[in-house]
């Protein structure tokens, strides 16, 4: 009489562990990327006394908000 078993081999299991590794990767890389372009935004709402305080001329936000933003 023949016995089969039936249990999940490792590989398939390290397979969907990598797997959810590199999504929650992508994920927290695309949150970086959309909060980058979310301050980009907003430093270029900024009114010039404010910008002055914290040391950037209205240039150079609008250099940095111009930018795209996957550029760091």
């Amino acid at each position: 009489m023949n016995t089969i078993s039936h249990t999940r081999s490792k590989p398939q299991r390290q397979g969907l562990t990598s797997i959810k590794l590199n999504l929650r990767f992508i994920i927290r890389k695309l949150d970086s990327l959309l909060l980058r372009r979310k301050s980009r935004r907003e430093l270029a709402k900024l009114p010039d006394y404010l910008l002055k305080d914290i040391g950037v001329t209205r240039a150079e936000a609008l250099r940095e908000s111009d930018k795209s933003f996957w550029q760091s």
